[in-house]
C-alpha cells in the first residue's frame, strides 16, 4: 500500500490513505524525542493538516478510474503508467517498468 492509499484491497482508497497516513504520523511521534526541535513540529503540521494533505485521494482515484474505464484496463495499470512516467527516463528502473507496462497493454500500447 503507498501513501496515496493504493493496496488493491478491498477498502476504499481515502480509508486505505488515511490509514498509513496514520500509522506514518503515529510512527513519527516514536522518535520526536531523538530531534524534537524537527520532528515534533512535523508531526503536528502533520496532524492538523490531515484533511488538507489526503483530500486529492478521492479525486485522484475518480480520475484513474474514469481512464481505466475509458481504456478497458484495471485501475492499477493507469497508476503504474503514472508511476512510471514520473520516473527519470535516463534510469533503467524506468526502462524495467515501461516494458512491464508494454507487455500489460500489449497492443493497446
Amino acid at each position: 500500500m503507498d501513501a496515496a492509499g493504493r493496496s488493491g484491497g478491498d477498502r476504499p482508497p481515502l480509508a486505505e490513505g488515511e490509514a498509513l497516513y496514520d500509522f506514518i504520523v503515529t510512527e513519527l511521534e516514536r522518535y520526536q524525542d531523538d530531534c524534537p526541535q524537527r520532528i515534533r513540529p512535523l508531526v503536528r503540521m502533520l496532524r492538523n493538516q490531515r484533511t488538507a494533505l489526503l483530500g486529492f485521494v478521492e479525486v485522484l482515484h475518480k480520475k484513474l478510474a474514469q481512464i481505466a474505464r475509458r481504456f478497458a484496463v484495471p485501475v492499477a495499470t493507469v497508476q503504474e503508467l503514472c508511476e512510471v512516467e514520473a520516473l527519470d527516463k535516463r534510469s533503467d528502473l524506468y526502462w524495467q517498468r515501461r516494458a512491464r507496462c508494454q507487455s500489460l497493454l500489449k497492443q493497446r500500447w
